[in-house]
């Protein structure tokens, strides 16, 4: 009689993650986690009266020692997926050194313009009032 039994569950623990949590540590680089399915099959009677003839007197054990003692064990991964999870820096100094450029350019290009909106309407009104001023005293 084969007797075969399954169980499923992820390779961590409780103690290691409550480690994790408490830790000042910075987040890894990556993080491997392996969704198992094991199912383990009791051995044949056959088999472990053939490995108690050529094993059994070497190492003083029989065939119901090896039927008590020993199972196979076959260990499948559940999900046939991977999912890649990156940790990538949103901002890094490429992006950072064209921003802070742009908005130089933008103050400055527009405090210039703006200066040279002033000047031009300053020197409009010093060309008028010097017009003005010319004509009233050839008067």
């Amino acid at each position: 009689a084969v007797v075969s039994t399954q169980s499923t569950g992820k390779v961590s623990d409780t103690h290691l993650e409550h480690e994790l949590e408490s830790c000042d540590c910075p987040v890894p680089c990556t993080n491997t986690i392996y969704n198992l399915q094991t199912t383990t099959t009791a051995l044949s009677k056959e088999w472990a009266k053939k490995k108690e003839k050529r094993e059994g007197a070497k190492f003083n054990y029989t065939a119901d020692d090896i039927l008590k003692n020993n199972v196979i064990i076959e260990v499948y991964f559940s999900d046939m997926y991977v999912d890649k999870i990156a940790q990538i820096p949103a901002y890094n100094f490429w992006n950072l050194l064209a921003d802070v450029g742009g908005m130089m350019g933008l103050f400055l290009g527009a405090s210039i313009f703006t200066l040279l909106e002033v000047a031009t309407k300053i020197s409009k009104k010093v060309y008028k009032h010097s017009k003005k001023t010319k004509t009233s005293t050839a008067s």
